[in-house]
């Protein structure tokens, strides 16, 4: 696909749009983003109404491939990762990201996807 994606992101720069797993109304809900090194970021939104939130773990291809052939979940395979981004975008279409360690989230939390 390599089209922009999310721009100027703390700590990665621009991510282009590499492979979407799930879309709702033509959004991508759960997907992959590269970097210009070509690492791979597991996205998810998780907040689409008054605002769209995301969260983007670094992945790598054989966790990617663990999650896709379910010997891992979504949730694993985001927490893998020492560090997740949030991406916020308003209502214009400004975008705020901020770095979350992933030592402190409660992977245990029904909601923490929309908590962070």
């Amino acid at each position: 696909m390599n089209d922009v994606f999310f721009r100027n992101i703390t700590n990665i720069g621009d991510l282009c749009l590499d492979h979407i797993f799930f879309e709702f109304e033509s959004e991508p809900i759960l997907f992959t983003c590269t970097d210009n090194a070509n690492k791979i970021y597991l996205c998810v939104c998780s907040e689409m109404r008054y605002f769209q939130k995301w969260v983007l773990s670094e992945c790598s291809l054989l966790n990617l491939a663990a999650m896709i052939d379910e010997r891992i979940d979504i949730t694993t395979t985001f927490l893998k990762a020492n560090e997740l981004i949030t991406i916020i975008s308003d209502i214009h279409g400004r975008e705020e990201s901020q770095v979350i360690r992933s030592n402190e989230i409660d992977p245990t939390s029904k909601w923490y996807f929309s908590k962070i």
